[in-house]
């Protein structure tokens, strides 16, 4: 299971690209989600440490649910490109 969430500050600003496709408004967050395998979080943690680095006002999550024999969720909290407790 891979969900992504974004949080917007206002329903005006779901669009987040003009018509030649470039970037015109972030989210306040951006949460990426994964089911039971950790290791499937280091690509997500990559991307949001790069996006948060580069938008600065953005701050990310990555979440991985375990559901299986262990239950439990582990989180990485990306803030200006550097995971922060």
């Amino acid at each position: 299971m891979d969900i992504e969430l974004l949080i917007e500050p206002s329903l005006a600003d779901l669009e987040h690209k003009n018509a030649k496709q470039d970037p015109v408004n972030d989210p306040l967050a951006i949460i990426e989600w994964k089911a039971n395998d950790e290791k499937k979080c280091q690509p997500d943690i990559g991307w949001l440490q790069q996006y948060t680095r580069n938008s600065t006002n953005v701050v990310g999550y990555s979440v991985c649910s375990k559901v299986k024999r262990v239950r439990g969720i582990v989180y990485t909290k990306i803030k200006k490109g550097t995971c922060v407790p």
